[in-house]
């Protein structure tokens, strides 16, 4: 008999969890209105499609400023052999993040990591500006701009089996929807508060070692 390995799919958070928060840069940077709207997010006044079109209102530099910017963001070294370590194993790697593609790609492009799928946000230049597009909203998370819960029911009933991991509060959402969650700073709290089960990390290379651990993967 043949010997079946279970689909494995390994979804990632982006801002804080793989590099600085993508966001706070630009806005810190570039917005006249700075974090305003990013801390209204934070004490859940508005939500993410809110956020990005009402901040973006305010910045007025140019895509290549704002790539220059995003290049400069912190970055987990450990997340390129990680990444090469997963798709070895033959399992799905995603970013599912409440930021935006562009600026998401942008640095996975400076940093050489392999294509990956991104769920996120889309922003579009123009000659007037920027204007935005969030295919991933759906009502019931209504503070999101992307539904993780619904990028990982896609894979759900796909028949994967789900490592979500992740650091703050836009991933409070997954929590108890995953088969194993690494969570760290505010997302590790919140686990911890609901008395859910979730593996401790601080970097990717980390999780790979953890990862190497688990039985279920290869049984």
């Amino acid at each position: 008999m043949c010997e079946t390995h279970p689909k494995i799919a390994i979804l990632s958070d982006f801002d804080g969890t793989i590099a600085e928060d993508l966001s706070d840069i630009l806005y810190r940077t570039f917005a006249e209105c700075g974090m305003k709207y990013a801390r209204m997010w934070a004490e859940g006044e508005i939500g993410t499609p809110e956020e990005i079109i009402k901040t973006f209102a305010t910045v007025h530099a140019s895509q290549e400023e704002m790539k220059t910017a995003l290049r400069a963001a912190r970055f987990d070294d450990s997340f390129r052999p990680f990444v090469a370590f997963c798709l070895q194993k033959g399992w799905e790697v995603a970013i599912v993040s409440d930021g935006l593609v562009w600026a998401i790609q942008t640095v996975l492009d400076f940093h050489h990591i392999p294509a990956v799928e991104i769920y996120a946000n889309h922003i579009f230049f123009t000659g007037e500006g920027y204007t935005f597009e969030f295919p991933w909203f759906r009502p019931e998370t209504p503070h999101a701009g992307v539904s993780k819960p619904a990028v990982l029911q896609r894979y759900r009933q796909a028949g994967y089996r789900i490592i979500f991991i992740g650091d703050g509060r836009s991933d409070k959402d997954v929590i108890g929807l995953t088969d194993v969650l690494f969570a760290k700073d505010e997302l590790l709290a919140l686990c911890r508060q609901a008395g859910v089960q979730a593996e401790p990390f601080e970097r990717f290379a980390d999780v790979q070692q953890t990862l190497q651990k688990q039985l279920w993967m290869t049984s």
